[in-house]
């Protein structure tokens, strides 16, 4: 189908031009050098249903990386300027991953982990640096009315403990 052809030709030169910009010394100056596995779904329900999942996903889950297997699982049922904002937002976990990876030593006494605040946290701030002119999607909203009252915002040692939206 010549639309989907070129939608998955767009998708590819965003996560390229992504992959470009992060590579450089403003950002990570790390290139990843492996080819990034990458599994792309027309709606959630295949992306669900399918193998690689396995079973029930929420809908609200648009993408996700896999850092033991490094691959990259996105789908298409997005605005595509939410979309784009979604890969690269997962394009920073693959970044995260290959310049973080723990040894083996590490993650047999349980200090492998970073904060989720701190992978999800940089990843929406790269994502929305690197394509400010997205759709203000409802995590972002959230992210605001949050900020809008101080009292609501966590605490360093929530976000460090993982008990509060990494996404805040």
């Amino acid at each position: 189908d010549p639309p989907q052809v070129e939608y998955l030709r767009q998708v590819v030169e965003n996560l390229e031009g992504a992959r470009d910009w992060m590579s450089g010394s403003k950002i990570f100056n790390h290139s990843i050098e492996k080819r990034i596995p990458i599994f792309f779904y027309k709606t959630h329900t295949d992306m669900e249903s399918s193998n690689l999942v396995g079973g029930f996903m929420p809908e609200g889950v648009g993408a996700f990386v896999e850092s033991d297997r490094k691959r990259m699982v996105l789908k298409a049922d997005f605005s595509k300027p939410l979309g784009r904002a979604i890969g690269v937002h997962e394009l920073v976990h693959e970044f995260q991953f290959d310049i973080y990876n723990p040894g083996i030593i590490q993650k047999a006494v349980g200090s492998a982990g970073l904060p989720n605040g701190w992978y999800e946290g940089c990843a929406e701030f790269l994502a929305g640096l690197y394509d400010p002119h997205t759709r203000d999607d409802i995590r972002r909203r959230e992210q605001r009315n949050y900020a809008s009252n101080p009292k609501t915002l966590p605490t360093w040692d929530a976000l460090n403990s993982d008990v509060v939206n990494p996404y805040t």
